[in-house]
């Protein structure tokens, strides 16, 4: 998860560039739309102080819905008010998913944010993945794809160096899309990267990455 320390001597800061800016989805004007076999989706994007209140609720049921069961079984729980600080943080950037009819049907959150590397005196610049969560219905109409794709195209347009993201390894689906599908991985501060496969296995968690800057 994101890393702060003194950044004066590793160039520009944009990450804080980024998080400064109020609309930073200019870039993807065009793509705001899925069209699936049955039906046509539009997508939003929102920073938080836009955010209503109603929205806000949604969006914890949704997580709640879809990564409770898999909270809770994971070494750290769940904890509502971790969870609620992480969604409604003021640099909390959502592409809201809606149908034809208006009905919201899903979101990604992210963050722009310096990550830590393997070297103590290294960060790099990410945009970062905290929630995708779709209902069931939607699932496998190619949602999920364009909504990271988005993601990436706004990191690449504010020159960030990766797009991340952290995954449980119980939830197979998910690890199988983003690496498979999407050809993220595992990140060098994953724990099955940088640490022997014994003390690897103490974590429930995987941090996956994309270059963008390739």
């Amino acid at each position: 998860m994101p890393f702060q320390k003194d950044r004066s001597t590793l160039g520009e800061d944009k990450v804080a560039k980024a998080n400064k800016a109020h609309n930073i989805a200019e870039c993807i004007q065009g793509q705001l739309e899925v069209k699936a076999t049955d039906e046509h989706y539009v997508i939003e994007y929102m920073p938080i102080d836009t955010l209503s209140a109603t929205d806000r609720v949604w969006v914890m049921d949704m997580v709640k819905q879809n990564m409770m069961e898999l909270y809770v079984n994971s070494n750290d729980g769940w904890s509502e008010e971790e969870k609620r600080s992480e969604l409604y943080a003021p640099e909390a950037r959502y592409l809201i998913v809606k149908d034809a009819k208006g009905t919201k049907v899903g979101f990604l959150m992210f963050q722009f944010v310096w990550e830590e590397t393997m070297e103590d005196d290294a960060e790099v610049q990410a945009i970062y993945c905290y929630e995708i969560q779709l209902i069931s219905e939607v699932s496998g109409k190619g949602i999920g794809s364009h909504l990271m794709k988005l993601l990436e195209d706004i990191g690449r347009a504010w020159d960030m160096e990766k797009a991340m993201l952290t995954v449980f390894r119980a939830n197979q689906g998910a690890f199988h899309f983003y690496r498979e599908k999407l050809g993220y991985e595992l990140d060098e501060i994953s724990p099955s990267a940088c640490l022997p496969p014994r003390r690897a296995q103490r974590f429930d968690y995987e941090i996956l990455s994309k270059r963008l800057d390739a």
